[in-house]
């Protein structure tokens, strides 16, 4: 598929747009738009393809879903840097409520790694 990326990218992150420019043309995206920044300067902004509301803009907007895990974890992780989390610590000490249904054994480290084990299907 033949899309046509908008914006731009500084010098050094060429890379970036071709990267972005294969989800289209190899994997089949269909509308996506990709911001960076580096010492808060913008290096990457591109935009292309659309939706069934319209051509994706440099405007559009969007969820992020997953992505938030990846700065959830960062922030955690410098909060134990930091020394104001223990990754051993019970999640109870600091979401109490977490406890509830046999969960008070469950670590920081464990939610982390997704290792909590207190799925259970909503049947059940």
């Amino acid at each position: 598929m033949s899309v046509e990326v908008h914006g731009g990218v500084a010098a050094g992150f060429e890379g970036v747009a071709d990267a972005f420019a294969s989800n289209f043309a190899d994997r089949g995206d269909t509308a996506a738009s990709c911001a960076i920044y580096v010492g808060g300067n913008r290096v990457v902004d591109l935009w292309a393809g659309a939706t069934a509301e319209g051509p994706w803009t440099a405007d559009t907007r969007t969820a992020v879903f997953s992505v938030s895990k990846g700065v959830a974890t960062i922030c955690l992780l410098m909060a134990v840097q930091e020394g104001h989390l223990q990754l051993d610590a019970s999640v109870v000490s600091v979401w109490p409520e977490f406890g509830a249904q046999g969960k008070a054994g469950t670590t920081i480290r464990q939610v982390l790694a997704h290792r909590p084990g207190c799925w259970r299907p909503r049947w059940t």
